[in-house]
Parts: structure tokens; sequence; C-alpha cells
């Protein structure tokens, strides 16, 4: 055993985010934002099929490639080398609202409710 933790991730991510702490550490951007991947799972076009991923999957192989993919960047800065840059993720993210598991994106986050639709966890 070491007293630091393990540089890969050892758990599956679930659909749902877990209670326990991010697996991804957390960069300072140059504004002094925290910058971390996004826990939520996200669709992207992989091999000409729509698939449900998460950041996880993006740093498992084909990282170069899976982080080109569009709005995956944005959401996995961390993973992409993209904690300079801060933006919302193009892409829709399932996150549970009013008792119900739906898919958004920070467009619907910044519409209406905004400061309770951040605290939600991924978000």
């Amino acid at each position: 055993p070491t007293l630091s933790p393990s540089e890969s991730v050892t758990s599956v991510a679930q659909i749902v985010p877990s209670t326990q702490p991010s697996l991804t550490p957390n960069h300072p951007t140059p504004t002094g934002e925290v910058c971390a991947d996004s826990s939520l799972r996200f669709k992207v076009n992989w091999n000409d099929r729509l698939i449900t991923r998460d950041c996880i999957w993006i740093s498992n192989k084909a990282t170069i490639q899976r982080c080109k993919l569009r709005g995956v960047p944005a959401a996995c800065p961390v993973t992409c080398g993209g904690c300079e840059i801060c933006e919302d993720s193009t892409l829709r993210f399932k996150v549970f609202w009013n008792n119900r598991k739906i898919t958004r994106d920070c467009t619907w986050i910044g519409n209406k409710a905004t400061i309770q639709r951040c605290k939600l966890p991924g978000v």
C-alpha cells in the first residue's frame, strides 16, 4: 500500500454521480476556478454510433482521438488537457431533477433556476 492515491481509476462510472469524492484531481485554472472532469455520462458519436459514455471512458484508451469528439474537451478538461480554457460543454448529460432522471445540456442549466441547477452533482 502507498500513502497517496493511485494514478489509475479502478472503479466503473455510474449513470448517477456517486456520493464519493471524484477520482479525477481538481486543477486550478488561470482565473483561479477549479477545473475537473464531469462525473456525468454524456452522448458522443463514436464509429458512426451515438453512445453514452463518461470521462473515464475517454481516458481509458484512444484518449487523443476521443478528446477530439464534439463537446468532449469541455466535459473532460482534465483528461483532455484543457483546464486553461473555460467553456460550457455542448454535450447532453443525465441529471436528476424533481425526482426524475432527465437528459439536458448547459443551455437548460442557464435558462431558469440556474443556482439550483448548477448545484446538481457533476454540473
